[in-house]
């Protein structure tokens, strides 16, 4: 009797857990998360999946033009493929670029791509020191929430910091952990007979066609680019404070950069790393600011901490690194932000990533020459 008492009192704390489990899938039911949901982001990390079984059946035609697979970040997403068809016309991209993309995504990808057999001609992999740090104040994990499934999160727990595990586990386990459903924003997408619900549900359904159409890519920004100084700056300056300072390099995205880089290799894929131009506001705070550890009596700059791994990584796998920020000739400083180019600048740096990739490819320049 006692036995049976006990295992009854232990079974007791499961039971609000339990109940707060199931409450929490009714916010889920039917259409109810267009009546709360705040990004329309996770529609990105569902096309990559099906981006690559597109690329593979192209990449499986005769007459098939080259193909370019670019995994990046917001600061890569926005390629024209009229502009690359009109003045390239032997290549097609394929993009697979998502919202704070990092190494351990592109990890993940790769080894789609290992298992699946899927062999593009030349892959960008765009890194960023915001992508690297283990001390950022905001936390960047939108791709390893959204896109990163359990099974590949078991096989890496040890690359994993444990704060990031359990963050994880508790945004899988509790959607609305991951979507808070605010009831004033329910309130708000009730007015006028659900009309703001149903514009978001246009959007992302437009959205999803959108991304398969333009394979994986979306609309240059229209926008002008930002000519107020003191706005740049102080955006520059908030990058900094909320991404990288404090600096701690990333030993788990460091292992994560490897292995797709490796798995590249063993494809004989040619590939390159990119990092992508930020302000010049941005660029000079990263040059200058002593904010990463080096030791506990010692700080350097974000650049002297990440770029020396990036130069080694890219040494390593006989691959270049394109400096686009410090070691470069690309011209255009327009920008709708401190750490997102204009898209006026879209078609030179279409025809950078191009001239690059052709003197790769055939050879007339090597890792980390300029």
């Amino acid at each position: 009797m006692k036995e049976q008492t006990f295992k009854k009192f232990m079974l007791f704390p499961l039971i609000p857990l339990i109940a707060a489990f199931v409450f929490d899938k009714l916010f889920f039911i039917g259409e109810t998360p267009y009546y709360f949901l705040n990004t329309a982001s996770f529609v990105n990390y569902e096309h990559k999946e099906e981006l690559i079984f597109e690329m593979k059946e192209y990449l499986s035609k005769k007459d098939r033009k080259k193909v370019l697979a670019i995994f990046g970040n917001s600061r890569t997403t926005s390629f024209s493929n009229s502009y690359i068809e009109k003045n390239y016309p032997d290549w097609i991209l394929y993009n697979f670029s998502v919202p704070g993309g990092t190494s351990d995504y592109f990890y993940y990808l790769m080894g789609k791509f290992q298992k699946h057999n899927v062999r593009p001609d030349f892959i960008l992999f765009t890194v960023t020191p915001q992508g690297f740090n283990n001390a950022s104040r905001i936390q960047m994990d939108e791709v390893m929430v959204y896109a990163l499934p359990p099974a590949f999160i078991i096989q890496n727990l040890q690359h994993l910091r444990l704060d990031d595990i359990t963050n994880y586990i508790a945004k899988k386990l509790f959607l609305s952990y991951k979507n808070k459903p605010l009831l004033t924003t329910i309130a708000d997408r009730l007015k006028n007979h659900s009309e703001k619900k149903e514009i978001l549900k246009f959007f992302i359904s437009r959205s999803r066609e959108a991304l398969k159409e333009s394979r994986g890519s979306v609309n240059l920004s229209p926008h002008e680019p930002v000519k107020d100084e003191v706005r740049m700056k102080k955006n520059a300056e908030d990058i900094i404070n909320n991404f990288l300072r404090p600096f701690q390099y990333s030993k788990s995205q460091h292992y994560f950069t490897e292995k797709f880089l490796f798995i590249a290799r063993e494809l004989n894929i040619p590939s390159a790393l990119l990092w992508a131009r930020v302000s010049p506001d941005l660029r000079q705070m990263k040059n200058k600011l002593k904010i990463a550890n080096l030791s506990k009596d010692k700080k350097i700059t974000v650049r002297e901490a990440w770029e020396k791994h990036m130069i080694h990584l890219a040494d390593k796998y006989k691959v270049k690194f394109l400096d686009m920020n410090y070691e470069t000739d690309f011209q255009c400083d327009l920008f709708q932000d401190a750490s997102h180019m204009a898209g006026h600048c879209f078609p030179e740096f279409t025809d950078y990533l191009f001239n690059e990739i052709n003197d790769i490819k055939s050879g007339r320049t090597s890792a980390n020459t300029d």
